[in-house]
């Protein structure tokens, strides 16, 4: 393995950070099988909202052989799953590239959430249940956010 990954539980590490690549095909259950592979990698999200344009967020360490770090964030926000990091920092990109590659490998832990997407009124309730994952979205008139 060319990087060790490690969650870490400091949200100042991530204030540089910016959308490096998006994760995951248009397939809506690639959107839950990413989150679940997460699950499984790094254990719960150290952040998460009802709202989908910020469903939820991870901060990752990179770590190569020779010491040299990076801190990526992956995370579901207004385009989908993404991996974030800081843009200015060399080999940003290919380090992203190799976290999607290990989470596209991953097999996804079982979880199951509900939210919306306030723009358009979609309620999505996806997950992922021994390794079969899924994505259901309805449209209401109104949930339980609106006054």
């Amino acid at each position: 393995m060319k990087y060790s990954y490690k969650k870490v539980n400091d949200p100042k590490a991530a204030l540089m950070t910016s959308n490096i690549l998006h994760a995951t095909s248009l397939e809506e259950e690639t959107v839950a099988q990413f989150r679940g592979a997460l699950i499984t990698l790094f254990g719960q999200p150290q952040r998460t909202s009802q709202n989908f344009e910020e469903a939820y967020g991870y901060i990752i360490k990179a770590t190569n052989s020779t010491g040299q770090s990076w801190i990526l964030t992956a995370y579901e926000g207004p385009g989908g799953p993404a991996i974030g990091g800081d843009t200015e920092k060399d080999s940003i990109e290919e380090v992203a590239q190799d976290l999607l590659n290990l989470i596209e490998a991953t097999k996804p832990a079982d979880f199951e959430d509900v939210g919306y997407y306030e723009d358009t009124g979609s309620t999505i309730r996806y997950g992922c249940k021994e390794q079969v994952c899924f994505y259901q979205e309805s449209t209401t008139e109104q949930h339980a956010t609106d006054e």
